[in-house]
């Protein structure tokens, strides 16, 4: 079936829909669907997807015109635009890039007529460096472009594009309509610097922003900090703010600002940014929410981002409060350290509190270290709460405990109240999956968590874990539930729907409360309720007063309906009684339970009695207890089983924490099977024959119990050397002394060799090998085998299937064969090949060898020096401790050297390198890589292909070599060299020098005294902090000093230098440049390092000359050679310098440097007042009509 979109995009596949325009419209801007509706007719459209490369996208729908020897006419290209910049899939063409698509851009040449035009839809496209951008456009692709200087779309957009390189005689191809009836427009603004407000600032953008714009952010501010120094940001529009091409970027609220303020009705996405030290001094609800505050009715999404030490001293939401009526959702992100205890309100949620009326999905996501009154993480009153995949740890809400407003401090990690909209309103649910709940600590109720009902809500918890939770008195003198509370309010009056709390496939383990219920306690339900848990595991969670008189069910306490299905119950502990489950006396009937286990679950009291219940339950059938009552107990239902199940510890079986039956277990096939679920905790099917007798019957408890087949025939040899061979059953071979031959033949075997050296073959099977003592050699043949060589020089064959392979001690050969093997090699020096499959291969100690071979390995060296070759495939490489070589091989592989000093050759593939600790070597080879040196002296080549490198800590040497390449020094001081083509450099921190060499490079000094050296081609350098020194060297450059005090030399071609803050010294040399000094004072020098050629001097432009902030212009003797002035401040001859008023007056002046104060242009006059200016002529002008005087100059010798 065909999508919208690829309807419309299918049409281009027969050239017979080729017409003379074509619409690309990105499918990231707002509503694209009602442009696309409103395209002219006969006009194909074409949808450049979010998740694509946009150039590489038109690049080949032109390609069908190039092969059916067709051209355009108009291009029209619908996107997100800024100054200089528009958003295409999933990249933004702009100045700094558009280099690298340079090949893509001249094939669109193939595709045009001599007269054809781009029209660029897209806000601010050709505003101020948006010129240059679509002047280059134009360059590479020969079209005549036309693109937007202000917003674009609706009001107060337009449809317009104001700026043009050429004629355009295209028509708009939106009909009237369209453009009349269009509620967003086509912005994408960039931030460009950290300064809190100003150009370029987040504060800035915001306040430009229209509804469904998208602010980013410029890669220079990856790892940087915008730091609030005036107020709050506040968003009134409906926009994405996105920080995905600047990662680990802060937005800090200088615990004195709340971070975000969202308006009324408004959507806001925030993604990828980390919000901190945001705080509110305010109390009540306009002090709520440190991080971010939305208001009413808003919708706030949250992906991949970070909140960490948010307070607020309002009533909730220590890194988010949302405002009534909202909806949030919470994506990948953590909460860390955030604190909502200074309001002392009930709406007290650590991170995150809503305001009613709301929903609230969390997924993905981590809560740790935060603090509440109610929901150490979480407060959600009349809110539908959804948590999937996510954890909490130590959260807390103690401080709660002892507020003089009522019964606070419940819930350590979530505190919900209610779903419903009202009493007795509309039903909702409370959903709790897949979740992770630990040491987390609350006081009243609920450890974990303290979830509050109303009549109709239900709440279900699914593949979750709740452990090590705890719950203290407060106030009010309760402590129940220390993992989960489920409370209730009001009566179900009028209902006649049922409702079921659900919890399934959930455990509870070492939970404390000092009143009722360690692990669950459930609060007395309104009709209709019931509780039901299912295919879950309570182990060692207690309830105990702090003076050990009082506790009351040590796994659960319940007072509502409940049923009990195929769970656990074990080891848990009550003061006082029921040291499994606690319920009443009325109650007590309604408890039913069904294939459960009660084991050694004890109460504290001196009688000996009540020590798994207290009253007798319901029996279902299928239930077992152990041990036996003593004279004075009961049983927990009538008819119970009594027998051992047998539990093994407490342990991690597929990522949960259970009890697994072992063998001899009485609950082994003794359950029943009605009403039983078909699967256990753990997901495997039920029932199974467990016992081996023929027929198939659910297991008693949380985790069904799964066979294996033991051995059914033993072959022994004796102190001589044996050949042995197994039968087709499970045999198990044991060679003893000597040099033994051991053949398994069919079956699952176990074959021993014993001492000597011995030859050992699995045969068909499943089959364990282990070689013993002395220098052996096994071979596992056909099965996933288990190869373990032992002492001695051993050699290990796999053969076919998933094989495991352990040299042991000595120098061991092994061989994985086929199939996807584990091999390790242990003691000493081994060669580890993996064959073909997905292998995973440990060296251990020694000096190893390890070859992946074919498929896509996991290859690691451990101690040692080690030599890991990835072969074919996709492989991940790590050298451990010590000297490695890696070499990534064929394919995409990861190398990470680990410590010592390492050698990483990545091969052919794109592949992702990391040096990690010591000076290592890093080479890219051939593909597009990415490159990592991490701490230590690290020498960086990325050799061919386009590729990203980054020193980290360390003096680095980093050479991009061929390619279109990113390097980034770090800390320290590093060397970058940029190699051939159009590269980006940064220095990071540190004393860093950059060399561009060949191509149009960016090059930026960020922090650190820096030196930059453009190189060949036309080169951008900015110096970011320090004092640094700034070449341009060959080609048309753009110089930029920004902070500190900086030296720019242009060198030969026209370039143009900005100085920015600081003492600027700005040296043209050759060429035509325009120079731009900045705040501050600045100097201004003119010395080509010869004497005066007005062709290599050229005619430069000074933009700022400010005599009042004691801008200086240089002119060097060596250059000026006919100045007789000594060296120094101004002229020291009268007369050398004059101020005329025309050109004509220049020329016949007796001075030698005249500046023409009518159009602002400063002349070299070496002949005097001879008419004309001789070997002189022009040499600046000042653009902004300064008025010179002869103390404006310096001269050096």
């Amino acid at each position: 079936m065909l999508t919208a979109d690829s309807q419309i995009n299918q049409k281009l596949e027969t050239p017979n829909f080729l017409s003379q325009n074509l619409v690309f419209i990105d499918s990231q801007i707002e509503d694209y669907q009602f442009l696309v509706s409103g395209i002219s007719s006969g006009i194909n459209v074409i949808i450049i997807p979010q998740n694509q490369d946009g150039i590489e996208v038109i690049t080949t729908y032109l390609e069908q015109y190039t092969n059916s020897r067709q051209t355009l006419d108009t291009i029209h290209i619908f996107s997100h635009g800024s100054p200089g910049s528009l958003k295409l899939g999933n990249i933004c063409l702009d100045i700094n890039n558009i280099d690298r698509y340079r090949d893509h851009l001249k094939q669109w040449q193939n595709s045009l007529n001599s007269s054809s035009e781009i029209l660029l839809y897209g806000c601010n496209i050709a505003a101020g460096i948006g010129e240059n951008f679509v002047q280059k456009l134009h360059q590479l692709t020969k079209a005549n472009i036309a693109a937007s200087v202000n917003l674009t779309g609706a009001y107060p957009g337009d449809w317009n594009l104001e700026f043009t390189t050429g004629k355009i005689t295209a028509s708009k191809v939106l009909k009237p309509e369209t453009m009349a009836n269009y509620n967003g427009t086509l912005a994408t603004l960039t931030v460009a610097n950290n300064n809190d407000s100003g150009a370029g600032s987040l504060r800035e953008a915001i306040a430009t922003a229209q509804s469904g714009d998208t602010i980013e952010f410029s890669p220079s501010l990856a790892n940087q900090t915008i730091t609030l120094t005036s107020s709050q940001l506040d968003i009134t529009e409906d926009i994405i703010i996105d920080a995905v091409d600047a990662p680990g970027l802060t937005i800090n609220g200088n615990n004195t600002h709340r971070v975000f303020q969202t308006d009324h009705q408004t959507d806001v996405t925030i993604k990828n940014l980390t919000i901190a030290n945001g705080r509110t001094t305010e109390s009540g609800l306009e002090g709520n929410g440190g991080g971010i505050n939305t208001g009413f009715q808003s919708t706030l999404t949250v992906e991949n981002s970070t909140f960490k030490n948010n307070v607020t001293s309002g009533q909730g939401g220590g890194a988010i409060a949302t405002g009534h009526q909202s909806n949030t959702t919470i994506i990948n992100s953590k909460f860390d350290n955030n604190d909502a205890t200074a309001g002392e309100h009930e709406r007290g949620g650590g991170a995150i509190a809503t305001f009613g009326f709301a929903t609230l999905t969390i997924q993905n996501s981590e809560f740790t270290n935060n603090k509440g009154i109610n929901g150490g993480a979480i407060n959600t009153p009349s809110t539908a709460l959804t948590i999937e995949n996510s954890t909490f740890i130590k959260n807390d809400s103690t401080a709660g405990a002892f507020t003089p407003t009522g019964n606070h401090g419940l819930g350590g990690a979530i505190y919900t109240d209610g779903v419903s909209a009202s009493f007795g309103g509309d039903n909702g649910s409370i959903i709790i999956r897949d979740s992770l709940f630990e040491n987390n600590k609350g006081a009243g109720g609920g450890g974990a968590a303290f979830l509050f009902t109303y009549p109709g809500d239900n709440v279900v918890i699914e593949d979750t874990q709740v452990i090590n939770n705890s719950v203290i008195f407060n106030d009010q003198n309760f402590a129940d539930g220390g993992g989960i509370r489920i409370g209730t309010g009001k009566s179900s009056a009028g209902r006649t729907t049922p409702v079921q709390h659900q919890i399934t496939n959930t455990t509870f383990a070492g939970n404390t409360a000092e009143t009722q219920g360690g692990g669950l306690w459930v609060q007395q339900q309104p009709d209709l309720t019931r509780v039901n848990v299912v295919n879950s595991t309570f182990s060692e969670n207690r309830t105990e007063s702090p003076d050990g008189t009082v506790g009351l069910g040590g796994a659960i306490a319940t007072l509502s309906p409940t049923t009990i299905t195929n769970t656990t119950i074990t080891n848990n502990y009550a003061a006082n009684l029921a040291g499994a489950v606690y319920t009443t006396e009325s109650i007590a009937p309604d408890v039913r339970v069904r294939n459960t286990i009660f084991d050694r679950n004890t109460a504290g009291n001196e009688f000996g009695i009540s020590q798994q219940t207290h009253f007798q339950l319901t029996d279902r059938g299928g239930n077992l207890q152990f041990p036996a009552v003593n004279g004075h107990d009961i049983l927990v239902t009538a008819n119970i089983a009594i027998g051992d199940p047998n539990l093994a510890h407490l342990q991690e079986v597929n990522g949960f924490l259970v009890h697994p039956l072992e063998d001899g277990s009485a609950a082994i096939d003794a359950g029943v099977n009605t009403d039983a679920p078909t699967t256990d905790q753990l997901g495997n099917t039920r029932p199974v024959d467990g016992d081996n007798n023929g027929s198939s019957i659910t297991d008693i408890g949380a985790v069904e119990f799964i066979p294996t087949s033991p051995p059914e025939n033993c072959i022994t040899g004796d102190s001589s050397d044996n050949s042995l061979n197994g039968t087709s059953d499970h045999d198990c071979i044991d060679g003893l002394g000597g040099n033994d031959t051991l053949k398994g033949a069919a079956g699952d075997d176990t074959i021993n060799g014993g001492d000597g050296n011995d030859t050992l073959g699995g045969g068909a099977g499943n089959d364990q090998l282990n070689g013993d003592a002395g220098n052996d050699s096994l071979t596992g043949w056909r099965g996933n085998d288990i190869i373990d060589g032992g002492d001695g020089f051993d050699t290990l064959q796999g053969g076919d299937d998933a094989d495991t392979l352990t040299g042991g001690i000595g120098n061991d050969l092994l061989n994985g064969g086929n199939g996807d093997d584990f091999i390790e090699g242990e003691a000493d020096d081994d060669e580890l090949n993996g064959g073909d499959g997905q292998d995973t291969i440990g060296g251990g100690n020694g000096q190893d060898i390890i070859n992946g071979n074919a498929g896509n390995d996991s290859l690691i060296g451990w101690l040692g020096n080690d030599i890991i070759d990835g072969g074919n495939g996709f492989d991940t490489l790590q050298g451990g401790d010590d000297a490695d070589t890696l070499n990534g091989g064929n394919d995409a592989d990861t190398l990470n050297g680990g410590t010592g000093n390492d050698l990483l050759n990545g091969g052919s593939g794109d592949d992702f390198i990391e040096g990690e600790a010591g000076d290592d070597e890093l080479n890219g080879g051939d593909g597009q890589d990415t490159l990592g040196g991490g701490n230590g002296q690290d020498i960086i080549n990325g050799n061919a292909g386009n590729d990203s490198l980054t020193g980290w800590i360390g003096n680095d040497i980093i050479d991009g070599g061929d390619g279109f390449d990113i390097l980034q020094g770090g800390d320290d001081a590093d060397t970058l060299n940029g190699g051939n083509d159009a590269d980006t450099l940064k220095g990071g921190k540190g004393n860093d020098q950059l060399n561009g060499d060949s191509g149009d490079d960016f090059i930026e000094g960020q922090a650190g005294d820096d030196e930059l050296n453009g190189g060949d081609g036309q080169d951008t350098l900015g110096g970011g902090n320090g004092q640094d020194i700034i070449n341009g060297n060959a080609g048309n450059d753009s110089l930029t000093g920004w902070i500190g005090n900086d030296t720019l030399t242009g060198a030969t071609g026209n370039d143009i230098l900005q100085g920015g803050d600081g003492l600027d010294i700005l040296n043209g040399e050759q060429g035509t440049d325009t120079l731009t000094g900045g705040s501050n004072s600045d100097r201004f020098i003119f010395d080509i390092g010869s004497q005066f050629n007005l062709t290599d001097i050229g005619s430069d432009i000074i933009t700022d000359f400010n005599s009042a902030e004691l801008d200086k212009i240089v002119l060097d003797k060596t250059t000026f050679t006919s100045l007789a002035s000594v060296a120094g401040d101004g002229f020291s001859v009268a007369g050398e310098f004059a101020v005329v008023d025309s050109d004509a007056a220049a020329a016949t002046s007796s001075a030698k440097i005249v500046y023409n104060s009518a159009n602002s242009q400063l002349f070299y006059n070496p002949n005097g007042a001879t008419s004309g200016f001789g070997d002189g002529g022009l040499f600046a002008t000042l653009e902004n009509q300064a008025n010179l005087q002869a103390e404006d100059f310096v001269l050096i010798a």
